[in-house]
């Protein structure tokens, strides 16, 4: 009897170690299915920090990829981690179908993503073709730089989708994994996505424009020279980003232009895509020496005595998709050397300048928006009456009873703490490129060579500097040459006067005359104002 228990005992555990061990196989298949799942131990510590489509022209980076953040302070194993991916449709291709994107491919990803650390997934190198266009593409990636290298990864600049979802899922009949069901359910093992087009539908491209169905609650903006990159880590999942095409975008995601014209040398150091052995860094962090040449600057100066300007004004410009607190900058300026005493010669003398003044900057300055710091007014010669730039009291963001540019020689630095500087050159304060702390951008300007002197600037001085014209930027793409990057702008030819009347102003005027914020968005080369 004894023998006869112990065998049903061995029979009840073998069928119970089966039972167990069918449970255990079904927990751990593959689940296909879309059902959500709150459980999953990487939502919330796992984010897509950026996304770039590349394409055969590209003027942006040379490779398409995905680049992931941790944002904890532990390593995460990234073993069961695919990312999903697939393109959206045009209006007007021939394969438009307005109930679903192209089919969705996935790759698996494997390693250990460290803490507070990326992770790169990247595509083959798009820009060599066709066949020598291989410096198409500013930013050149090397090859295999990823953390996983795919040559079938390749994103459309037109519309896209990247998901990262624990474990594998169908998505044949799922086109948004963040939403499957329209009432905010996610598919089994979500993380994170993006999901981004290029040119949204209006009225003047009803029937050629982009489109993707997955996405978290709207779409970023994407191109062939431009990421979308998060703007913190703050994860609102929302991909709706900022752009100078999508200026409303209010979401977790900023277009970072990697082409020629857009963000700086120094600013592309920072902001580019990282693989895991770069170990832990910061995202956000800002360039060493400056918040990034094009993005917040001196857009024009202008020195008013008694010609054609009727106050010093300096027009900072942000050419960045973000806000800019302006608390904690400072603008300061300082006269140069003049032999040429009868017209106004500034103290110092041929080395040295005279002490720097500096204004402590208030306020936010919006994307795409200038900011004015106004001076006193001038009284104005009788032969240029009235002056063909005139300012009314309080136009600036700023006015400044104190602030007054001198017309020989002055040099104005935009700096982002406070300290008033002591250096001739902040741009170069040991001759060997070194900035002073803080340093943004700087113009340094003369009137006549060999008789006036500057000794702070950019590689070159500007050497046309007059009361009757601004100097300002032919663009927006700053080599650190203020001889090269800036031109007069002559107001008092861009004016009709009659009987001492101004009776009309020139398309010129209307685009390079000086713009307070309250202006709104817009673009200081056309002239184009944005939709705020």
């Amino acid at each position: 009897m004894k023998k006869i228990k112990m065998m049903m005992m061995s029979i009840s555990n073998f069928v119970c170690a089966v039972i167990f061990a069918s449970l255990f196989i079904m927990g751990c298949s593959d689940d296909d299915s879309g059902n959500t799942d709150d459980k999953n131990d990487l939502a919330g510590k796992l984010l897509i920090l950026q996304a770039y489509s590349s394409a055969s022209d590209a003027a942006g980076a040379t490779h398409s990829f995905v680049e992931l953040y941790n944002i904890t302070d532990d390593p995460l194993d990234l073993s069961g981690v695919y990312l999903y991916f697939a393109d959206g449709r045009r209006k007007n291709d021939s394969d438009w179908d307005a109930s679903k994107d192209k089919d969705c491919d996935r790759i698996p990803l494997n390693g250990t993503i460290p803490a507070k650390g990326s992770f790169l997934i990247l595509g083959p190198r798009q820009n060599e073709y066709p066949v020598g266009n291989a410096s198409a593409a500013r930013y050149q990636i090397p090859d295999n730089y990823g953390d996983v290298n795919d040559l079938y990864f390749i994103l459309s600049n037109r519309a896209f989708k990247a998901a990262l979802i624990k474990g594998t899922v169908n998505l044949d009949d799922i086109q948004n994994p963040f939403n499957i069901d329209g009432n905010g359910s996610k598919v089994n093992g979500y993380i994170d996505m993006v999901g981004a087009i290029n040119t949204a539908p209006n009225a003047e491209q009803s029937n050629n424009y982009d489109r993707i169905l997955g996405f978290e609650t709207a779409p970023a903006r994407c191109s062939k020279s431009e990421a979308v990159r998060r703007k913190n880590l703050t994860d609102t999942d929302n991909n709706q980003g900022v752009s100078a095409e999508f200026p409303d975008g209010t979401g977790d995601f900023v277009s970072i232009r990697y082409a020629a014209d857009g963000i700086s040398d120094e600013l592309l150091e920072v902001r580019r895509p990282r693989n895991s052995s770069a170990g832990s860094w910061d995202p956000f962090a800002e360039p060493e020496w400056q918040t990034g040449t094009s993005m917040l600057m001196i857009l024009q100066i202008g020195a008013a005595t008694d010609g054609n300007i009727s106050r010093s004004f300096a027009e900072l410009y942000n050419n960045t998709a973000s806000s800019i607190n302006l608390s904690g900058y400072s603008l300061q300026y300082a006269a140069g050397f003049s032999t040429n005493a009868g017209n106004g010669a500034p103290d110092g003398d041929a080395t040295t300048d005279a002490p720097w003044n500096k204004l402590d900057l208030t306020g936010t300055i919006q994307p795409y928006h200038s900011f004015l710091i106004l001076g006193p007014e001038k009284t104005t010669a009788s032969g240029d009456s009235p002056p063909a730039l005139a300012f009314s009291s309080g136009f600036g963001d700023m006015n400044e009873a104190s602030f007054e540019l001198n017309n020989r020689a002055v040099k104005v630095a935009l700096v982002s703490n406070t300290a008033l500087l002591t250096e001739q050159n902040p741009f170069d304060i040991d001759g060997n490129g070194t900035k002073a702390t803080g340093y943004v951008d700087m113009v340094g300007a003369l009137n006549t060579a060999g008789t006036d002197n500057i000794n702070g600037y950019e590689s070159n001085p500007i050497t046309n500097l007059n009361k009757q014209a601004g100097q300002r930027r032919k663009t927006l793409e700053d080599t650190n040459n203020n001889a090269a990057d800036f031109e007069r702008a002559t107001f008092s030819g861009m004016v009709t006067k009659s009987g001492g009347v101004i009776t009309a102003y020139s398309s010129d005027y209307e685009i390079k005359s000086p713009k307070n914020h309250a202006y709104g968005s817009w673009n200081p080369m056309t002239g184009e104002t944005l939709d705020d």
